[in-house]
């Protein structure tokens, strides 16, 4: 691997980069002033002739050749005439007659092979470059001597531009040729090696003192160029004035290319052939916690030279200093999953020796002025890692490297001035991944798009279905914001209480917000409609009266309303109005009732109800439904809740989105003001916990999970967790709210049962119960030995154990309400699996 300036056209390279970069570096060959290469035109005879001269003066100038006398009738006047002849006089070129060069034609590779051949010392008549079977000879010769390797192109045809700079880029590691003993070889007398093509004619510093591992690479102060750090025999070798940045190979055992005693005068830096280097998402590496000293990366094992891989220690860009917040590698992938790391074994002893990355922080832009920049840290469940430089702070542009067309409000990655070359803090915009969402799992915190897998690490869920605008690194996903067409439980806010806040940071609304989930909290509304409040251009008109904020009007404006939101920090979120999204229809703010699970719109006349408008619709069983009752209490129900109420309700505004089916709009997600306290019901849901049981600190201690309910994955908080554990099939209450639910709780162990027999009235099960199921019995498919959901079971009897022994797989849990079998949870293994025991249960 290589790092160096980029022609435009590198895209068409088939060499090694540092192939054509370090042959520009020594002046050797050129690109245009177009900034291509031109890779695969063709070179010349003269123009090979001219790469020689340089290689083996490193001069430039040959006009003191020009004079010189040569049998080459062709080339008088010449641009290259100084060149030909100065390598005819070594012997290193020979014309295509006695008279003739040709200088405009084509040289073939094999002719350029022969030509360095020459320059490596062999004597081209002695050698057998000449004669019948100079091609022969030749071929062999520069196979020998490596200067063949990753030349690829015919050896007969045109030499392309990159493979001429292959072979020129060969010669220059290649040891010098001597003759001895009626042999050439490339030792001295004292069995060292000789000088290569690049020490004897360039000036190059041997390889014992210029390779070692690279340690680090930073810009020079006001300058363009780079001060480079190598680990050469066991001590720290500074080189200055390097022109490109090289800081892709930290860690790695370098060949460094510079003029012997010039430290500052570097042409190249590149890897030597000891190194394994492995780049890969800290996400993607497998098997950290195993005892043996391997992990696997995207699929492929790796020894660690730790005899633990989760050991394996951690260093930090530009300077290899140990990552103080994760120094090994256990720790690396379970805070920052979504760095990227290189794994690299410098000795080429097969064992991967450390792991480099650049650390960054997930922020947003908050302010950008024509001179400096804020910007805040996102709020993620993974990272600790906070914006030193930027956070609350207003740092100048000229110490920012900016990507262009920088926006307030853009989601970026900073890498902090400390862990960057250039020594300014770096914000790259992150990538926008635009969609529908088409599956999700864990609850949401992963989600489908077109075919790719992301993981939410942004303290937010999605729903399925729904279209989002993805901030994403990799495959993670640090921001969600719904687009316009996207509406959905898990983005929506009901808006309590509100008040004005018209000082501090983060001026706008203060107000009490409740979530589809039950949870509620306090927050500052800093956006309405994608424009700050009190910067609103209606805000004055609407909500300001004699000079101060009106809170009646603001109230009418926000109060008992849903909302859109984007939730910008723990304490900060922006609405935006409902819009009907993927739903059929939007009622908003109508006055009626609600009867049996029915809205309709009207006017109420002391008890008297009449109906009008037309605006009406009806609750779906799994609608959330925000619920503001007379005294103000605000809760969040399900719509069977609402359907089971047990009386009519006058309700007082009403707004509801709603899919229509067979012909009626079911309301599934809504918020009602009624006029009295919420009607009394009883009825229970049921599901399956397929997460683990969340802690979480809002008001108060809560417990949330997910649960499987047959259909989809929903998520639950309730303040007493009742021993629920994942794996459990709970019961719960809709009669209260979502975070106070009444659970009952079963296990596989204490209530796994076999299914005996059943019609459509009755059911029996291993337990000697006979049941009459329940006209809305439910039946929900699991699968225990894997803690998860299936969609589209039926009831089926148990299986036999051991044919004709009578002994069954216990294959069912079922809870029973009245009397009757309200829901059966069925394994569609055929049999329950026990974790406590680890054992399918059978009787």
């Amino acid at each position: 691997m290589f790092a160096g300036a980029a022609f435009t056209d590198s895209a068409d390279f088939k060499v090694k980069t540092e192939v054509v970069d370090t042959l520009v570096q020594l002046g050797v060959i050129n690109g245009y002033t177009d900034g291509s290469f031109k890779p695969n035109d063709t070179v010349t005879r003269a123009e090979m002739a001219k790469m020689i001269y340089v290689l083996r003066t490193g001069n430039s100038d040959a006009s003191a050749y020009n004079n010189d006398k040569t049998t080459f009738t062709d080339i008088k006047g010449h641009w290259a005439a100084g060149y030909i002849k100065y390598c005819q006089s070594l012997g290193i070129i020979a014309g295509v007659s006695a008279t003739q060069f040709k200088p405009d034609t084509n040289v073939t590779a094999q002719e350029a092979a022969k030509m360095l051949l020459v320059t490596l010392g062999y004597d081209a008549t002695k050698a057998g470059l000449v004669g019948i079977n100079w091609a022969s000879k030749t071929n062999a010769l520069a196979d020998e001597n490596g200067l063949l390797d990753d030349v690829t192109t015919s050896f007969t045809g045109p030499c392309p531009r990159q493979y001429a700079a292959q072979l020129m880029y060969n010669a220059i590691d290649a040891a010098t040729v001597v003759w001895r003993d009626d042999a050439y070889t490339n030792v001295t007398l004292l069995g060292e090696d000789n000088q290569t093509v690049g020490e004897k004619y360039m000036g190059l510093a041997k390889k014992a003192a210029s390779e070692g591992i690279l340690k680090s690479v930073k810009k020079e102060d006001g300058k363009d160029t780079f001060r480079v750090s190598v680990y050469i025999n066991d001590k720290d070798v500074s080189f200055t004035k390097v022109a490109n940045d090289y800081s892709a190979l930290l860690g790695q055992k370098v060949h460094v290319l510079y003029k012997d005693g010039q430290k500052d005068k570097v042409y190249g830096i590149y890897a030597t052939d000891e190194n394994t280097a492995v780049t890969a998402l800290v996400d993607d590496v497998d098997d950290i916690d195993k005892t043996v000293g391997k992990v696997k990366i995207d699929g492929t094992s790796y020894k660690t030279e730790t005899a633990n891989a989760k050991d394996l220690p951690v260093y930090v860009t530009p300077e290899m200093d140990k990552f103080t917040k994760a120094t090994t590698l256990k720790d690396l992938a379970s805070k920052f999953p979504y760095f990227t790391a290189t794994f690299v074994d410098y000795n080429d002893n097969d064992k991967l020796d450390y792991a480099i990355v650049t650390p960054f922080v997930p922020a947003q832009i908050d302010n950008l002025s024509t001179s400096s920049i804020t910007v805040s840290a996102l709020d993620v469940n993974t990272s600790d890692y906070g914006v030193v430089a930027l956070e609350n702070t207003a740092p100048k542009l000229e110490d920012v490297d900016l990507y262009e067309k920088a926006a307030e409000d853009d989601y970026v990655a900073v890498v902090n001035a400390e862990n960057s070359v250039t020594g300014n803090t770096i914000i790259t915009k992150m990538n926008t991944v635009s969609g529908k969402v088409s599956a999700i799992r864990n609850g949401g915190s992963d989600a489908k798009v077109d075919s790719t897998w992301y993981s939410i690490v942004a303290d937010e869920t999605v729903d399925n279905n729904d279209e989002y605008d993805f901030a994403t690194i990799g495959k993670f996903v640090f921001a969600t914001d719904a687009t316009a067409t996207s509406v959905s439980a898990s983005n929506i806010l009901y808006v309590g209480d509100v008040a004005a806040k018209n000082s501090g940071v983060s001026k706008g609304v203060e107000a009490d917000v409740y979530f589809a989930d039950g949870t509620s909290k306090t927050v500052t509304l800093t956006k309405l409609d994608g424009v700050k409040f009190y910067e609103n251009s209606t805000w004055n008109s609407s909500y300001v009266t004699s000079g101060a904020v009106d809170n009646t009007k603001l109230e009418n404006a926000l109060k008992g309303q849903m909302f859109k939101f984007t939730k910008k920090s723990d304490t900060e979120y922006e609405i935006k109005a409902l819009t009907i999204g993927s739903y059929d229809k939007l009622y908003p703010n109508k006055a009626g009732r609600i009867d049996e699970g029915k809205f309709t719109e009207g006017t109420y006349s002391g008890t008297t109800f009449t109906a009008a408008g037309g605006n009406n619709f009806r609750m779906a069983d799994d609608a959330v439904v925000f619920v503001t009752e007379k005294n103000g209490d605000v809760s969040v129900k399900t719509g069977k809740s609402v359907n089971n109420w047990n009386t009519a309700t006058k309700v007082t505004k009403a707004s509801a989105l709603t899919k229509k089916t067979n012909g009626f709009q079911y309301a599934k997600i809504a918020c009602l003001t009624i006029a009295t306290d919420i009607p009394s019901s009883s009825d229970y849901l049921y599901g399956y916990v397929v997460s683990k049981i969340d802690e979480i600190d809002n008001d108060g201690i809560k417990y949330q999970f997910t649960i499987w309910n047959g259909e989809k994955e929903v998520t639950l908080t309730t303040e007493d967790d009742k021993g629920v554990k994942k794996g459990s099939f709970v019961a719960y209450s809709i009669d209260g709210d979502l975070v106070d639910i009444e659970l009952t709780v079963k296990n596989v162990k204490d209530h796994a049962v076999a299914i005996s027999a059943y019609d459509a009235d009755d059911i029996s099960f291993s337990d000697g119960k006979t049941y009459e199921i329940d006209d809305d019995c439910v039946v929900i498919g699991v699968n225990t030995e894997d803690t998860e959901g299936v969609a589209g079971t039926k009831l089926a009897t148990a299986k036999e154990k051991t044919k004709d022994a009578g002994d069954y797989w216990k294959n069912a849990v079922y809870f029973v309400d009245g009397g009757k079998v309200t829901a059966v949870f069925v394994d569609t293994q055929g049999k329950m699996y026990d974790k406590s025991s680890n054992a399918f249960l059978h009787i």
